[in-house]
């Protein structure tokens, strides 16, 4: 006997695009924390030591991008708990 695939799922329609000023008040403390990790790390890559190694700028350098890119969900979540959007990451 064979089946029938399911079709794909549908995308989520896209978020809201935001305009003008926008106050994010970081409630979810997971938020403050991955602020706090970015700003460590962005310090720690833009002032690393002048005699540190490349392979050693770029692990800062990567650990910095890391902290963005999780920094960047994470606000975002928070943008979409704030508004009242459905979550669905």
């Amino acid at each position: 006997m064979t089946t029938t695939p399911k079709p794909p799922k549908p995308a989520p329609p896209a978020p809201a695009l935001l305009a003008g000023p926008v106050n994010v008040t970081f409630e979810l403390s997971e938020a403050v924390a991955a602020l706090n990790a970015y700003r460590q790390a962005l310090h720690a890559s833009i002032h690393a030591p002048g005699d540190a190694s490349p392979e050693a700028l770029e692990v800062l350098h990567q650990e910095m991008c890391k902290s963005a890119i999780f920094l960047a969900s994470v606000v975002g979540a928070q943008v979409r708990h704030q508004r009242g959007e459905l979550i669905t990451d």
